[in-house]
């Protein structure tokens, strides 16, 4: 991961960078409380804490994923 994230609440954009995922993926997250942030306008402010100790899910249909 990205470590160019500094202070207590990054942005959307510097979340994704951190967790190497897309933004609209951490904006997902927030909406469904999978990740705890703070909505501030039309942006999410996260907690670094909380991004040091998410796992986002790997990409794709875990049914259509192949085994081994």
């Amino acid at each position: 991961a990205a470590d160019g994230i500094r202070g207590v609440s990054p942005t959307t954009v510097e979340a994704a960078e951190y967790l190497e995922i897309d933004p609209s993926m951490v904006r997902r997250y927030c909406r469904k409380k999978k990740l705890k942030a703070q909505k501030v306008g039309r942006d999410w402010l996260i907690e670094k804490a909380v991004l040091d100790n998410f796992e986002p899910k790997p990409p794709g249909n875990p049914r259509f994923q192949k085994a081994g």
